[in-house]
Formats: structure tokens, C-alpha cells, sequence
């Protein structure tokens, strides 16, 4: 079995992976255009944002109508319940 010798293994890929360092000019454009990178990827993605809410494909508005009828049933409560009151006031108004 062949035998490996994990120091100089570890210093080759080492070498092999790291770029940073190579010369500060190097570094920053390499940070730069990251940067530059990352920072179009989100202008991008708050334009497609905006025309997608704007066009009104985003998001579904969907009415509730179970809202709607309970709030109707309450009124009609509240309007038999103001009428019966009027009812009875104008009946011990008319018996005095």
C-alpha cells in the first residue's frame, strides 16, 4: 500500500487553493468585482420584485366572503336590536 505523507499533502493543495495574497492589486479586484457582482445580483432582484408586485403577479388578493356574511349577519343583529329598543320606547311613550 502506498503511503502518503499528509504534511506535504495538505501544503500542496494549500498552495493550490488559496489566491488571496498573491499581490494587494490582486486582492482587491478580486473583492471589487465580487462586490460589483453581488451588488447587481440585488438591484436585479428588487426590479424583478417591483415589476412582478406592480403587475399584480406576485401576489393573489383573494376576497373572504365569510368575513363579508358574518359582518352582514352582525349589522342585521344590531339593526333588530336598535329597532326592538325604538319599539318599546315608543310603546311606554304612547302608554304615559
Amino acid at each position: 500500500m502506498k503511503k502518503i505523507n499528509l504534511k506535504v499533502y495538505f501544503k500542496k493543495r494549500k498552495q493550490r487553493l488559496s489566491f488571496f495574497g498573491v499581490s494587494p492589486q490582486f486582492d482587491w479586484r478580486v473583492i471589487v468585482s465580487l462586490a460589483t457582482i453581488l451588488l447587481l445580483c440585488g438591484i436585479g432582484l428588487a426590479v424583478y420584485l417591483y415589476v412582478q408586485v406592480n403587475n399584480g403577479s406576485l401576489f393573489e388578493i383573494v376576497e373572504d366572503t365569510t368575513i363579508k356574511n358574518e359582518l352582514d349577519t352582525k349589522q342585521l343583529q344590531i339593526e333588530k336590536r336598535v329597532d326592538f329598543l325604538n319599539q318599546r320606547s315608543f310603546d311606554e311613550s304612547v302608554t304615559n
